[in-house]
């Protein structure tokens, strides 16, 4: 069984049979999964910090054009002091920094 396995790897690489082109498409296969993790977690941190961009851009324009509709989001993060100040405007971009910083300290200690 693991000859054929060796013999796929070594066909889909292009190269002799060996055990470094089994150990190179096992790394081929890590770095993609790797990869998706990073973007996923990017998707996250995107969606974590979401609302307090909404909350920021809602202030300025209701600042630049009085008329606009942006004071309901405003009224409703005021009036919703832990959901909307607490959760979404401190503990969800606190979160994504964390989770970024992690994200980095890892990736610098794989480079290293």
């Amino acid at each position: 069984m693991a000859d054929w396995i060796e013999a796929a790897a070594a066909e889909i690489l292009g190269v002799g049979l060996s055990h470094e082109s089994v150990d190179g498409a096992l790394t081929l296969y890590y770095k993609v999964s790797m990869r998706t993790i990073k973007r996923t977690l990017a998707v996250i941190e995107l969606l974590l910090v979401f609302p307090a961009a909404l909350f920021m851009i809602a202030l300025f324009l209701r600042e630049v054009q009085p008329l606009a509709q942006t004071g309901r989001l405003v009224e409703w993060f005021s009036h919703h002091v832990v959901l909307g100040l607490y959760v979404a405007l401190i503990a969800m971009p606190l979160a994504a920094f964390v989770v970024g910083c992690a994200i980095v300290l890892r990736s610098w200690r794989s480079d290293a």
